[in-house]
């Protein structure tokens, strides 16, 4: 469904996209978070994403969910969330770094073995 709304955002940020609203929403479920980030939320970021691809994912986080809040908890818990999908999210006591774009992922050729070491 995403992909719908931002044809122009990689297949790999989209499912980093999923998995980290998914544990946001896991969060809720367990009463971890009070909001329920929802995907009115993710169709926004890649909304953004697909509008405004020099952003970055990073901008656009802040863009879309307002890292402004005062609840450091909430920031803390934002941050490790993205981090542990693959969105790196830096913790400052007032802001969210916005300096970390993205690079395209890339598969890694098959590995080749080399010649026995031990001679």
């Amino acid at each position: 469904m995403l992909k719908h709304y931002a044809p122009n955002v990689s297949e790999s940020i989209v499912r980093k996209i999923v998995a980290s609203f998914s544990s946001l929403r896991l969060l809720v479920d367990d009463g971890i978070l009070d909001y329920p980030y929802s995907t009115r939320e993710a169709v926004a970021l890649v909304r953004h994403l697909n509008m405004f691809p020099d952003d970055g994912l990073v901008v656009a986080l802040d863009d879309v969910l307002g890292f402004d809040s005062f609840d450091r908890h909430l920031k803390q818990t934002l941050v490790r969330v993205f981090n542990s999908n693959g969105i790196p999210l830096q913790f400052d006591e007032n802001k969210i770094s916005r300096r970390i774009v993205l690079g395209e992922e890339l598969d890694l050729p098959p590995a080749v073995p080399l010649e026995n070491w031990t001679k």
